[in-house]
């Protein structure tokens, strides 16, 4: 391929043998704020979930709520799950890890003791196909 890609973007999928480099920014361009979380979710898969790179997470009330699982994505999948909620006034974003209240292909393998995400912060997940299972990528 010429290097017209300088300057006009790919769409679609395209797979690279050896090394990427990337001399710029990376952005995560699927980007959606799902409904606010007013209980526990088993199975998590909001709209747009599929296609998201970035999830905006937001509770109700000062509770804690409770992810089991969420949708099973393709291995190597990466998504940053964001607390945008206020501390004092929204609650913790819990992911259960090894829940049996999700289907095994949808769950979190953390630590046995799962994973908090508090208000203002943000977890990085990537999709382990091996393993079916979603993982942590970020320090906890």
């Amino acid at each position: 391929r010429s290097t017209d890609y300088l300057s006009t973007p790919w769409t679609g999928d395209h797979k690279f043998n050896g090394t990427a480099s990337l001399a710029s920014k990376v952005l995560l361009a699927g980007l959606i704020s799902p409904t606010t979380l007013s209980a526990d979710q088993n199975d998590y898969t909001p709209t747009g979930w599929s296609t998201a790179n970035f999830v905006r997470l937001i509770t109700s009330s000062v509770l804690t709520r409770t992810l089991t699982g969420a949708a099973a994505g393709s291995a190597g999948e990466i998504k940053v799950l964001a607390n945008i909620g206020t501390v004092g006034v929204n609650g913790v974003v819990f992911l259960s890890p090894e829940d049996t209240n999700s289907a095994a292909a949808n769950r979190f393998l953390t630590t046995s003791t799962g994973l908090a995400i508090n208000p203002l912060g943000a977890v990085a997940i990537i999709y382990d196909g091996t393993s079916s299972r979603w993982r942590a990528i970020t320090p906890f």
